[in-house]
């Protein structure tokens, strides 16, 4: 749950900055984003 927690962490600032995020990073958090 540790690494989840870190991905969400990178998805927040990534929002935060407004910027596209990138490829890789939805493909791992895609079954933990839901």
């Amino acid at each position: 749950s540790h690494k989840s927690f870190r991905t969400k962490q990178k998805l927040a600032r990534a929002q935060k900055q407004n910027r596209p995020i990138p490829q890789w990073i939805r493909l791992r958090t895609g079954n933990t984003i839901r």
